[in-house]
């Protein structure tokens, strides 16, 4: 245990001195001029890439590492398994848009340097070699379909959330995942080896980069960290926040299992017993359980990232891991509540629309959530999440790192944990009013079943009266009196 705590410092360190290497990137990349050859600047700007893809890796293997506990443990590795196949998406992408990314401009920029520098060409052959047995490696951790499809998941949880609980409980192998993540990391050491190679021989022709002076605001740093120490130093705030994790998954787990036998009962009456009609009672049982798994994965996952924001260990962490918040927040409000502005398609409109028009108070509270879900929706939200998800711009193709930087440099990011508060505290109410409003539909169901059964009932006493005529042939009135109390038996349950 203490080899691992050394070996924890240590790598807060290192990241500490990464980022401040990458600002000092940024400011090379923005120092240059038309002086500079774009190689220089699609250099500086691989390297300041690759430097945050290792820091924002490093972070979450630290707090992965730091953990016992199951669950924490898998939200870690699935956002392990995101980062790499994010950072993988900036450098190399996929598609169409791979020819637009900062490796492929790179080679381009090596194509050209051997077409025009006749004089100089073993230099950039050699380099144009190193850069193709880099890009075949690339190639042979390329990430599948249900890997893209893993991630989609992991960043905007699904509105099936059994999806997300499937993969929540196959990302559990800590030795698979690290087998991964030290196949990508050898890549990107190799890439910013790369770097310097390509920085060296541009030296030797006297092209060299501006001096890098990254500036940035240390101070913001420093009182988010201040804050992160002071939550950390109260025990209480510790034991909430595990008793929070435990409680949720153990939360995640029943509705799950619940949400799994409503579906095997539809599968069973539409596939044995031939019921071809939709029976909307097992689509609203279904919708209730998806947002009671939404509010507790987002509570779960919320408690997870502040352990991990309060045990950090370098101020770049700090913030690195609050971000999370964001993402999980706005994921979940946008599930909840929808940032449309016509928001009747969303969760918690579906919920309002099977509350029985007679229960005015339930009504009443589920109106009262929907107003205070809505007014939780910031200006600007959006924007911020897909900024801290994205590393790369997907539609003008350059890298965001810049501008997560600054975000993650505004002292204003610790106004997310007031707002995760909120929507924390709400969470808990919502979850409270679908107890009620299952509670409700369970017995209104009860009712319904009972005015049935007590119809059917009556159908079959009037059957067997029937059989009472004089002119019913006797072996006529016993088998149908026999089918009857058979009927009887298998379908009315009460």
């Amino acid at each position: 245990m203490a080899n691992l705590e050394e070996l924890i410092r240590s790598v807060a360190v290192a990241n500490q001195e990464l980022y401040i290497s990458i600002l000092d990137d940024a400011a090379a990349m923005e120092g240059c001029d038309a002086s500079i050859p774009t190689i220089l600047r699609n250099v500086a700007e691989l390297r300041m890439d690759v430097k945050f893809i290792l820091v924002d890796l490093q972070t979450i293997m630290g707090v992965c590492f730091a953990t016992d506990k199951f669950y924490e443990k898998r939200y870690h590795l699935k956002n392990l398994y995101a980062g790499m196949l994010e950072g993988y998406k900036l450098l190399y992408g996929f598609g169409n848009m791979r020819r637009r990314t900062i490796w492929a401009r790179i080679g381009d920029d090596l194509k050209r340097a051997i077409d025009e520098n006749s004089a100089q060409q073993s230099f950039y052959t050699g380099l144009k070699a190193n850069y193709d047995t880099i890009t075949q490696k690339l190639v042979s951790i390329e990430s599948t379909k249900t890997d893209r499809d893993d991630r989609n998941l992991t960043y905007h949880y699904d509105d099936d959330l059994l999806l997300v609980y499937r993969l929540t409980l196959k990302t559990d192998s800590e030795e698979k995942a690290s087998l991964r993540y030290i196949e990508f990391m050898k890549i990107l050491g190799s890439m910013l080896e790369f770097a310097n190679q390509i920085e060296v021989v541009e030296a030797f022709l006297g092209k060299v980069l501006p001096a890098g002076n990254g500036r940035h605001d240390d101070i913001a740093l420093l009182i988010v960290k201040k804050v992160a120490e002071s939550l950390g130093n109260h025990s209480k705030m510790q034991e909430v926040l595990s008793e929070a994790i435990d409680k949720g998954a153990t939360q995640l787990d029943s509705y799950a299992r619940y949400k799994q036998d409503v579906i095997k009962v539809e599968e069973y009456v539409e596939k044995k017993i031939k019921i071809k009609t939709e029976i909307p009672e097992f689509g609203i049982m279904k919708d209730l359980l998806d947002v009671q798994m939404m509010v507790s994965f987002m509570m779960t996952d919320m408690a997870t990232i502040l352990r991990g924001f309060v045990g950090a260990g370098s101020k770049v962490e700090y913030p690195l891991t609050l971000r999370r918040l964001t993402i999980s927040r706005v994921s979940t409000l946008n599930h909840l509540i929808s940032y449309r502005k016509d928001d009747s398609e969303s969760m918690w409109s579906g919920i309002m629309a099977v509350i029985p028009p007679e229960k005015e108070t339930l009504m009443d509270e589920a109106l009262a959530i929907k107003s205070e879900l809505r007014s939780m929706r910031k200006p600007g939200d959006l924007d911020k999440r897909s900024l801290y998800v994205h590393l790369i711009d997907n539609h003008k193709y350059h890298s965001n790192i810049p501008a997560i930087v600054k975000a993650m440099e505004d002292v204003t990011i610790l106004s997310e944990l007031q707002m995760s508060q909120d929507v924390i505290k709400l969470c808990g109410r919502i979850s409270r009013c679908l107890a009620k409003l299952m509670n409700v539909l369970s017995e209104n169901a009860k009712k319904a079943r009972e005015e049935s059964d007590r119809e059917l009932k009556k159908r079959f006493n009037d059957i067997r009266e029937l059989t009472n005529h004089p002119n019913c042939p006797r072996v006529f009135m016993d088998s149908i009196r026999e089918q009857m109390n058979e009927l009887e038996k298998i379908i009315i349950m009460s």
